[in-house]
């Protein structure tokens, strides 16, 4: 496939990349936001622990370059698991946790309502089990890891994506308190100010960065709108 299709499907796993491009989640279902948020102490921690404690090649540093397609930066160590795929399946394991357990929550419905419910459930999970896999794929397909990384990196990002949601659901009402909203709209245009200066890994695939870069600004602007309404309100 082309060098461009697997430079934007791997830059979804970044973790900046993934979490501007996830922002209007923020506005629209700001659960699903705070489960994938969630998620980065123990995703973090298996990704750190795992990568220094191995410390195992890559195939960069193993194979013959005539052995292996390489797309973007040469690495060589911390192979060991995808960091790209963990973010994925974080994010895919929180989302779906989070959707599923709303699902559970409400009320009972008329059976066409939930066969609706179930249908629509099961689309999302394909949809975003797909691309989580897709980013996974690419790993390998960039030269940047082993199979069994991506595989590690997936188990691993799963459980963070659970440990996530649960938390998401202990705090219910945490984004609507307006200090934080504050910060995260701060956040947000710290982490765009970010993907604009910082050199894109694989550039190919930069139009991903701009898009990603477009969702967040998008979200704080709407957020800003909300407040001067909130505050015009109330006077």
């Amino acid at each position: 496939l082309p060098p461009a299709l697997w430079s934007a499907l791997t830059l979804l796993g970044d973790t900046g990349v993934l979490f501007a491009l996830l922002s209007p989640l923020l506005l629209l279902r700001p659960q699903l936001m705070l489960a994938v948020m969630a998620a980065v102490p123990l995703g973090g921690l298996f990704s750190v622990f795992l990568k220094r404690t191995l410390d195992a090649p890559r195939p960069a540093a193993v194979l013959d370059a005539a052995q292996f397609h390489l797309i973007g930066p040469l690495l060589s160590n911390h192979s060991f698991p995808s960091g790209h795929t963990l973010s994925a399946f974080a994010a895919a394991g929180a989302l779906l946790a989070t959707l599923a357990s709303a699902g559970r929550a409400t009320a009972p419905s008329p059976p066409a309502h939930s066969s609706t419910k179930t249908w629509r459930l099961a689309a999302a999970a394909s949809v975003i089990l797909g691309l989580a896999t897709l980013v996974g794929v690419s790993r390998i397909a960039v030269g940047a890891h082993w199979p069994a990384d991506v595989l590690a990196g997936a188990s691993c990002g799963w459980l963070a994506g659970l440990s996530g949601a649960a938390v998401a659901r202990q705090f219910p009402s945490l984004w609507r308190n307006l200090v934080a909203q504050r910060v995260m709209g701060g956040a947000l245009l710290g982490l765009v100010a970010w993907l604009l200066r910082h050199p894109v890994e694989y550039p190919l695939g930069a139009a991903v960065v701009w898009l990603a870069a477009a969702c967040a600004l998008v979200t704080v602007a709407m957020q800003v709108r909300a407040w001067a309404y909130a505050r015009k309100s109330a006077r």
